[in-house]
């Protein structure tokens, strides 16, 4: 019994704030850890700001100060508004492009194609190979995001997020 208690979470975002206090780029950054006293998770998630899922979209966004937590690559993802499943998204002829370039404009990932092209887990939707970039401490990054809406009237906001999830303390 104590062993079943040990593994579900306090709690969220306890013991990641040093990182997350150096985060000075768009969006917002939230720590979301889960700790246990035998495998809790250390992670972050930095939510970009929401644009219309039935009309074009195209900003760049700065992201300074990524944290890193043990050298692990952080993972990017497109939500889907709330009130359409990742499937349901995936079925439209919407496009997403998603570019990381460091601060001399050098292509980190590069991740385009259309929704049905993406890998889907509940609003959110990713692609295994391309969806990742290795943060470095102090450094810059810009981020150029470009949706292109499918057919259908979906209405709602979606947006892009970042996110890095290590296991074991």
């Amino acid at each position: 019994m104590a062993l079943l208690a040990s593994c579900g979470p306090f709690g969220t975002g306890s013991y990641f704030r040093k990182g997350i206090s150096i985060y000075t780029g768009d969006g917002t950054i939230r720590d979301t850890s889960q700790p246990t006293p035998f495998f809790g998770t250390r992670a972050f998630r930095i939510d970009l700001p929401h644009f219309r899922f039935d009309h074009p979209f195209e900003h760049t966004f700065s992201l300074t100060g990524v944290p890193v937590i043990n050298h692990t690559p952080a993972e990017i993802y497109f939500e889907v508004p709330s009130g359409l499943t990742s499937s349901e998204a995936r079925r439209t002829n919407a496009t997403i492009e998603i570019t990381i370039l460091n601060k001399n404009g050098i292509v980190l990932t590069h991740v385009k194609g259309p929704l049905n092209s993406f890998i889907g887990s509940g609003r959110s939707i990713y692609v295994i190979r391309h969806s990742w970039f290795q943060p470095i401490e102090k450094e810059s990054y810009r981020m150029q995001v470009k949706f292109s809406p499918g057919s259908g009237r979906f209405e709602g906001y979606a947006h892009a997020y970042i996110e890095c999830r290590i296991g074991g303390l």
